[in-house]
């Protein structure tokens, strides 16, 4: 085998001069042009000859030719297209922005909403808002608003179709994304967040034909949509956080009760299942009291789909919905079945779980204050707003070491242990996946975190106020 090998090389080693080697090129390029195999051995022998492959490659009366009969380079239409938007500029000065999107409620996407408007205003020539939940112009409720909030978001309500103005932008932030974009509100850019790894093929559509750029908080989300073929204009920004509203101080009535908080959706990817299954486990073996409360929301697609079951947590799926029709479908919250199925009888009274949308500002402030840790396992993150406001008011917390959060925590939060599993969301979990946290992680992490605040750990107060200064 040896000498079959060394007939080759010996042959390669025969050519010393450039014509030598202009005529050994030619032929053979013509054979690699017809045999890609035969490229392939080329290429392995030239590469045992570095000296060789030098002088062939600075050849140059004869490389183009050489290269134009081996190599041809075909870009895809997604690289040609991203092309096109490389050329596009952007107004850098604008006299006029409009927020369009979710305004009301406590939940991450209103919040994040009037953040950006109270953190804006007197920054921009003008800025103005439509209340959008189900359509334009939705009414602006004064639920999670001070008196003087509501009144300053009131006053900049659009609630009627408004003249153009070329130096407006329209800034969309809502979920689903909005497709029914009027160019009459200004140019359009879109604000968008994401948990998992894949993202709905209608969903890129709408940006890719609607918007004329996106900004996202963090770069996970960024190379989420640039993994799912997005290829237009994405800018990673910080989104203005407004400090959450300061309870008066709580006297804890039971001094050996730790108090756990969880706010969320309750929706799958929010991991409630989780949670619940590590606190039935932790009240079995603790010696002290634990609570938890949970403070959550009434879904709007409630009624219109079947409800996610603890048993079977596949996404019910037909071939004649499109995947928008199963977004919205899976989007229902059953917190209650929830408790019923996981958690034993003699610790339910244990939990209290929160529906009302009524409550003020200050009894959410209240609800932090009262509690000793804030627990949310998420199966995926995207910016989780009540983990930045844990942050601020200095309370232990405890999270999945997986998605955007991990862009801006750090010590002393408690990242919890996953593994990838497939998703049982909005469209077909074939296609995309999630992080799903590990219950014994969790139950570990819980205890541990128990034990310092019941002992008035002096470093774990010093390193929740230096994570409140990390997060500003």
């Amino acid at each position: 085998m040896k000498r079959v090998i060394s007939i080759p090389i010996k042959f390669l080693q025969t050519l010393q001069n450039k014509c030598h080697l202009f005529y050994f090129i030619r032929f053979a390029g013509s054979l690699i042009k017809k045999n890609t195999r035969l490229k392939l051995i080329i290429i392995n022998l030239l590469n045992r000859f570095p000296l060789l492959r030098n002088k062939i490659y600075h050849l140059k009366w004869h490389s183009e030719n050489f290269n134009k009969s081996s190599y041809i380079v075909k870009h895809t239409q997604n690289y040609i297209r991203n092309l096109k938007y490389k050329n596009i500029s952007f107004k850098k000065n604008f006299d006029e922005l409009i927020l369009i999107g979710e305004i009301n409620g406590y939940h991450s996407l209103p919040s994040i909403n009037r953040n950006i408007i109270f953190n804006l205003l007197g920054k921009i020539g003008k800025i103005s808002m439509i209340v959008y939940h189900h359509r334009y112009f939705d009414k602006l409720e004064k639920n999670a608003l001070l008196e003087d909030e509501y009144n300053r978001l009131n006053s900049i309500t659009i609630d009627k179709d408004i003249s153009p103005n070329n130096n407006r932008v329209a800034l969309y932030h809502h979920d689903p994304v909005i497709s029914d974009v009027k160019e009459i509100y200004g140019d359009p850019i879109a604000m968008f967040f994401w948990e998992e790894s894949r993202i709905p093929k209608e969903f890129i559509t709408t940006l890719h034909t609607k918007y004329k750029g996106i900004i996202v908080a963090s770069y996970f989300v960024k190379n989420v949509l640039i993994n799912n073929g997005c290829v237009a204009p994405i800018k990673v920004a910080a989104i203005p956080i407004k400090e959450p509203v300061h309870s008066k101080r709580y006297k804890k009535e039971n001094k050996d009760r730790i108090n756990l908080l969880h706010l969320s959706s309750c929706l799958p990817i929010k991991g409630v299942d989780i949670l619940l299954k590590a606190f039935n486990a932790a009240c079995k073996i603790i010696d002290f009291d634990m609570r938890l409360t949970i403070k959550t929301f009434a879904n709007p697609y409630d009624g219109h789909g079947p409800i996610w079951s603890v048993n079977d947590q596949t996404q019910p799926t037909t071939n004649n919905e499109s995947n928008l029709v199963n977004y919205r479908n899976f989007h229902i919250n059953n917190i209650s079945e929830l408790v019923d199925n996981l958690v034993n009888d003699a610790f339910k009274d244990k939990i209290k779980i929160i529906f009302d949308e009524d409550l003020t500002v200050e009894d959410m402030a209240r609800l932090y204050e009262e509690c000793d840790m804030i627990v949310l396992p998420t199966r995926g993150g995207n910016m989780n707003l009540p983990a930045i406001e844990a942050a601020y008011l200095k309370k232990p917390l405890i999270v999945t070491n997986f998605g955007a959060q991990c862009e801006f925590l750090g010590s002393p939060v408690r990242f919890l242990d996953y593994k990838f599993t497939k998703a049982s969301t909005h469209f077909d979990p074939s296609y995309s996946i999630w992080a799903e946290p590990s219950e014994d992680s969790l139950l570990e992490s819980i205890l541990t975190l128990s034990e310092k605040i019941l002992l008035h750990n002096k470093k774990l107060l010093k390193e929740l106020e230096e994570q409140k200064e990390s997060i500003k």
